[in-house]
């Protein structure tokens, strides 16, 4: 992990980062589209109804449709178009507030004049900001004002008039421009090379802004349906942070994320400092892989989908590349390529199933003084094919029981950055380490509080365990944790947990369908929080997380949490008498000191130290000074890999060697797994808490 590229990390995702997704249609397409915007409305309206008496039906905590929410939408609704305040004025605002308490009249069925009108306001912001770009670039930028811009991790929206407006959009695209002259300047050297470098970025910045905005404009399903999805999402984040609204492509890309297999291209990519997004790698087995046309480093210069116009890839960033490509529309493509050797190449893919390998269970041994398993589970997947079917409890099984063929003394779980999944894995995973009994409770909307237990009496692994968290580790892996800190089970190292105790159901929004697998394109489903989790004593982990037993340094540069978001549900407790019988206690005072004072000594972690994320970031908007804040975030020539000195082998379970070696693509793939893993402070310092566990 570089040190420098975490802290830019935080710069590239703040408020200059992005502009709300736009659609254009020409002025005979509006005449051409009259009708069908009138038919837009008319369903929107429909849906939003459905929407809402959905959610107040099965809601956990449903909200009165009232002038309270319809305000409260209003906000949320500008600003998801608007997050960065760039776009409306001051007296735009003032605009749509005329409407703050009259949008549960149009939920209601009353009327339907509130979205019309911000759509049509909308589409005129974002084509004056078109114009805005053009004409602020139409001469170099003038980078002698001593002025910065600012990047803050939490921030109140604003109001801005005209004027003021185009000041914060100078200022972007001054930073814009900078950035790719620094990305693209290996030293301070003269001015003149730096003046030279900064009108070939400035264009550059230019046609990616302008794309950045037109890829709204041109929404494939048409603006106002673009606007209709962020109205619906508006709705359901009135009422808590985890209820979202699903069209159908977004569904099932919902459904492919949990699952160990998708649909994909099978590439991998990265983005060059200088913004082109390239083949990282390829997974093996997969469309692009078996084409042979692919190879890693290749430009993505442009794609065409089946029956449809070129897209232009250059200037956009590599997640619009990867939404794009990941979109469940897309099966068909058209790849234009540049390869290293300089030659355009247009290559003809098709989309297979692949397994995901994010979502795959992986596991090695620690080999040293003592041997130890090492499993790592990014989700919480399942088979939504097959309900009924099996997810990642009965991988991480599989797992274990090959590790215990080769005679491990401990076993290190990292759900670090598992952002949860399905409650039904969790508990079956937790039932992999606790005998029987109760692991959690739950409560519903208007029920009593309801005890879930570990039906399934004996344990596949019952030997000393340790789990791994940080403060991305979510919900279902919340879950997991909590349960075997409860019951003495495991020793819970990292950092504070997320905070979500919450579990969502999936409602069609078309009531006449039954079967989730058949789901009208046109209505979309709604996920909705439907229950809270406590732990077995009664107590939560909701907004506030869960606290592990011993506390490692994270840097984190998503500062956001459950507490932070906006209408989460509040932490409390429930009153259920729940019996269970937790193990002895474990030794966690004397590991919790020995492994502070470890961290203290250690060059890694004390390299994390020095990396402070503060709550707001000046960067100056002249060349010296921009230069220099820059190489401070991340220092060119210093920035090295935290990197340990070995302390174990990394090695590969003899079991799963076979299915490596043969395969060189497979190899060089496991080879930087292990080169991971062997690099990193956090599993080492985790190895030695367990052997000392392991020891005692």
């Amino acid at each position: 992990m570089d040190v420098g590229s975490i802290a830019m990390v935080y710069l590239f995702r703040q408020w200059f980062s992005n502009v709300s997704c736009i659609f254009f249609f020409t002025a005979a397409g509006i005449l051409l589209c009259q009708h069908a915007a009138v038919s837009q409305d008319a369903e929107t309206s429909k849906q939003a109804k459905i929407l809402v008496k959905t959610l107040t039906q099965n809601h956990f905590s449903p909200r009165k449709v009232d002038d309270s929410l319809s305000a409260d939408i209003l906000r949320q609704f500008i600003k998801s178009l608007d997050p960065e305040d760039l776009l409306f004025s001051h007296q735009d605002y003032q605009q749509m507030l005329e409407f703050q308490y009259l949008i549960d009249d149009d939920l209601s069925g009353k009327s339907w004049a509130f979205l019309p009108m911000a759509t049509a306001l909308y589409k005129e912001r974002l084509l004056d900001a078109e114009s805005t770009i053009k004409q602020l670039m139409l001469k170099p930028l003038n980078f002698s004002k001593d002025e910065v811009i600012q990047f803050q991790q939490q921030r109140d929206q604003e109001s801005y008039t005209g004027e003021e407006l185009q000041l914060r959009w100078e200022k972007r695209l001054k930073y814009k421009t900078l950035l790719q002259v620094y990305f693209a300047y290996d030293s301070l050297a003269d001015t003149k090379g730096v003046q030279a470098l900064v009108l070939d970025a400035q264009k550059y910045v230019m046609l990616r802004e302008e794309r950045r905005i037109n890829r709204v404009l041109d929404y494939n399903k048409g603006f106002d349906r673009y606007v209709a999805l962020i109205f619906l999402n508006a709705i359901t984040s009135c009422f808590d942070p985890h209820s979202v609204y699903l069209s159908h492509e977004e569904w099932a890309a919902f459904r492919s994320e949990l699952s160990v297999e998708s649909l994909s291209f099978g590439l991998y990519l990265d983005e060059e400092k200088n913004g082109q997004v390239r083949v990282s790698r390829l997974v093996p087995g997969g469309p692009a892989w078996k084409s042979g046309a692919f190879n890693k480093g290749d430009i993505l210069l442009a794609m065409r989908p089946l029956k449809a116009k070129t897209i232009d890839l250059q200037g956009m960033d590599i997640e619009e590349v990867m939404a794009l490509l990941a979109d469940q529309s897309l099966t068909v493509a058209e790849f234009k390529l540049k390869k290293t050797t300089g030659a355009i190449k247009a290559v003809q893919l098709a989309k297979e199933k692949v397994d995901q390998e994010e979502n795959m269970v992986q596991s090695f041994i620690l080999n040293a003084d003592v041997k130890i398993g090492y499993i790592s589970l990014p989700g919480f997947y399942t088979e939504w094919e097959n309900m009924s079917g099996l997810g990642c409890a009965n991988d991480v099984a599989k797992e274990i029981v090959k590790l215990k063929a080769e005679h491990i003394k401990g076993l290190i779980l990292d759900l670090r950055n598992n952002g949860g999944g399905s409650i039904d894995e969790a508990l079956n995973l937790a039932g992999i380490f606790i005998d029987e009994g109760p692991l959690y409770v739950v409560k519903y909307k208007d029920g009593k509080p309801e005890t879930v237990k570990d039906m399934n009496r004996g344990t596949i692994y019952d030997g000393p365990l340790l789990l791994m968290v940080n403060g991305h580790s979510a919900s279902a892996s919340e879950l997991v944790a909590a349960a075997l800190q409860d019951y003495n089970r495991a020793v819970i190292v990292g950092s504070p947990t997320f905070g979500k105790a919450s579990g969502q159901a999936i409602f069609p929004l078309d009531h006449s369908l039954q079967n989730l697998q058949a789901m009208s394109t046109d209505m979309g489903v709604v996920s909705t929080t439907m229950l809270k989790l406590y732990r077995i004593k009664g107590n939560s982990i909701q907004a506030k997380g869960l606290t592990p037993d011993i506390m490692l340094p994270e840097v984190n540069f998503d500062a956001y949490k459950e507490v932070d978001l906006p209408f989460a549900l509040p932490n409390d407790a429930v009153v259920k008498k729940v019996y269970y019988t937790p193990l002895p206690a474990l030794p966690i005072d004397i590991l919790r000191e020995n492994s502070e004072k470890r961290v203290r000594s250690d060059p890694g972690f004390s390299a994390l130290s020095k990396v402070i994320v503060p709550e707001v970031i000046e960067v100056p908007l002249q060349w010296p000074g921009f230069f220099a804040t820059m190489n401070k975030m991340v220092p060119k020539e210093t920035s090295k890999k935290i990197q340990p000195s070995p302390f174990y082998e990394v090695e590969n379970l003899k079991a799963n060697q076979k299915n490596i070696l043969p395969d060189p693509y497979d190899a060089a793939l496991n080879a930087l797994q292990i080169e991971g893993i062997q690099g990193e402070v956090y599993i080492e310092e985790c190895y030695k808490i367990l052997s000392e566990l392991i020891q005692k």
